[in-house]
């Protein structure tokens, strides 16, 4: 997957191999279908971002664990959290956890 200037996401753990195989992500995707934002957002290549699928699965599983130090009070899961915020502040959280996870960033 490539845009001007290069792919979205390098990853040097990948080293093409079946073992490594990538998923297309998107960075933010959890209202697309229930009308909160417009689909060309969701859909953009801005918002879709190649990960290996060991590191989707990571970030699936921060989205769906409970970090009330993130969240405050009141929420299941991060997941439930973001889809109370706008799409810039979703898309901004999603690409701190995709570097987190991706390159050891601080979230």
């Amino acid at each position: 997957m490539e845009e001007a200037g290069g792919p979205r996401a390098i990853d040097d753990r990948y080293d093409g191999s079946p073992a490594c195989a990538k998923d297309d992500v998107y960075a933010n995707k959890r209202m697309a279908g229930k009308g909160k934002f417009a689909a060309e957002n969701i859909h953009s290549a801005k918002n879709l971002v190649e990960l290996p699928n060991d590191v989707h699965k990571e970030v699936s599983a921060f989205y769906s664990s409970k970090r009330p130090e993130i969240t405050g009070e009141g929420f299941r899961t991060v997941r439930d959290w973001l889809n109370t915020q706008s799409f810039a502040e979703q898309s901004k959280f999603g690409r701190r956890v995709i570097d987190h996870y991706l390159h050891g960033k601080p979230l």
